[in-house]
């Protein structure tokens, strides 16, 4: 199964993930149909059952070359087919496309296998949870509310089917509606991203239902600042929040938060999982050493499909998958994420000490004086091959004497974006690098803020970071950023559009 993402509006976006993946087949609604007709006539999908069309739609319609669910299973002739053997190991139960915000997207394969110890590992930890609150074992909740994307791992996790709880399924997002279905069917615990958790925290609508039914918040997809959970806690105090990290290749979750986890921590391993942090030389970080994060166990995905090349860069020798971020953890075994590993900001470059020509002249004088004088200050339209020598040998000495290379700093954007959403009147930011000649890059901040200005901004930075983590790349106020459907920033693409902006505005001072 593929489920399509909603925003492939476009016949020819969506025509990539059906060609790539060999779709046999579409099932889409009415409302798609059309795109999914226009892709399948652009793509070359091959049908796998002769007596049904490539396209399915879940609702009876009327339309040539498209069958509907109903009759497809009312028709006799669909008896014949037996279930097939499934290797739980090799077989794809999933093949979930990802999100594409460092490339195109990829086929991520999920097995059987895959899944079956997603959920088990998702019962473990609830039974830990609720015996460490004096419960015999795990209760599953009556109601929950389906509300992010069935296309993303948070969505299509199929936890409340096994736990038999009843879902109420919100095809779009509404905080109003969100908030009365909380109220009204007492749900004790939802899932959000941290874009619906920004929106929360400043919505009057949140003073107008009965929250205290709801006793977890729980938030993943990118990480969920401080300033928007103290927002959240001062107007509903009783809840608790519950980060976890994850991804679509680790099945969904890797780690998870309990009761006693510590503030900015996503919380241990998931029972199952191996994880190992590696440095920038190769070598096992110990407790509190920032690294990359590597996991392993079997929620790991098979690989990417039809990418044999990328398969093969991103696992070791020891079946340990690289996640591309970086943490670290503390000697309770908490982990605690910093950043995507591509998305650092690297400060350098040069810094000009404060070395006076006072020095140079002095050991110019063991050179040869006089001339060096005169090359240094009057620069001699055409010197002689001697005084050519002698400055050369002053521009060597100023190299190594008056110029040195500072040492190289990874900046975390999202230490700053945290900083920046705590900060009242400040609703959602995008800080990341911008290339700069002398220090190779410099931050810059796209901030949401109808109500603060920029020199605020600057001395609220300026007085909690070090020099080389301040917005030196400037500030940018917008209206709004991109984001995807599940709240993951699309920093790339903010990036982007800022250096086309700076390019631009190079070429008209030319």
């Amino acid at each position: 199964m593929m489920k399509m993402h909603e925003r492939f509006i476009i016949p020819d976006e969506l025509r990539y993930q059906l060609e790539d993946s060999q779709a046999k087949a579409i099932i889409t609604d009415q409302s798609l149909l059309s795109i999914a007709r226009s892709a399948s006539r652009q793509c070359q999908v091959k049908v796998h059952y002769r007596t049904v069309s490539k396209i399915i739609c879940v609702s009876k319609v009327d339309v040539a070359g498209v069958d509907d669910l109903t009759s497809i299973f009312a028709n006799p002739a669909h008896s014949q087919y037996s279930p097939v053997p499934i290797e739980m190991e090799k077989d794809l139960l999933l093949l979930p496309y990802s999100s594409g915000t460092s490339g195109l997207p990829k086929g991520v394969m999920l097995s059987h296998r895959n899944y079956v110890s997603m959920l088990a590992s998702y019962i473990v930890k609830f039974t830990e949870d609720y015996k460490a609150l004096g419960a015999d074992t795990f209760v599953a909740p009556p109601y929950a509310i389906a509300m992010l994307p069935f296309y993303h791992a948070m969505g299509i996790m199929l936890f409340n089917f096994y736990c038999g709880t009843t879902q109420i399924v919100m095809n779009r997002f509404d905080l109003k509606t969100w908030l009365k279905t909380i109220q009204d069917y007492e749900i004790p615990m939802v899932s959000v991203v941290p874009a619906i958790a920004a929106q929360l925290a400043d919505s009057p609508l949140l003073d107008n239902y009965d929250l205290s039914s709801l006793m977890v918040v729980a938030s993943g997809s990118a990480p969920l600042s401080k300033g928007i959970v103290a927002k959240i806690t001062k107007r509903v105090p009783h809840v608790r929040f519950r980060e976890g990290y994850g991804m679509t290749e680790l099945s969904m979750a890797s780690h998870m938060s309990s009761l006693d986890t510590p503030d900015g921590s996503v919380g241990r391993v998931m029972p199952g999982m191996k994880m190992k942090i590696i440095n920038e030389n190769g070598q096992l970080c110990g407790p509190y050493e920032r690294g990359e994060i590597w996991m392993s166990g079997p929620q790991v995905m098979l690989g990417y499909w039809r990418k044999p090349e990328q398969t093969r860069e991103i696992f070791d020798s020891d079946g340990f998958m690289c996640t591309g971020d970086i943490g670290f953890y503390d000697v309770e075994g908490f982990t605690f994420i910093s950043d995507r590993k591509k998305e650092l900001i690297k400060v350098n470059g040069k810094q000009v000490s404060q070395f006076s020509f006072v020095e140079i002249g002095i050991h110019s004088k063991i050179i040869h004086s006089k001339i060096f004088k005169k090359i240094t200050v009057f620069t001699p339209k055409f010197p002689s091959k001697f005084q050519q020598n002698v400055a050369i040998d002053a521009i060597k000495f100023i190299s190594q004497r008056c110029t040195r290379k500072r040492r190289s700093s990874q900046v975390s954007p999202s230490e700053i974006e945290a900083l920046l959403t705590s900060l009242p009147g400040i609703s959602d930011c995008c800080v990341f690098g911008v290339p700069d000649e002398k220090y190779g890059e410099l931050p810059v901040a796209h901030v949401v803020s109808q109500s603060i200005d920029e020199q605020r901004i600057h001395s609220f930075v300026n007085e909690r970071l070090a020099p080389h983590k301040r917005l030196r790349g400037g500030i940018k106020f917008v209206d709004q950023l991109p984001r995807t459907s599940t709240g993951k920033l699309l920093r790339r693409l903010v990036k982007d559009e800022h250096l086309k902006s700076m390019r631009a505005r190079d070429r008209s001072r030319l």
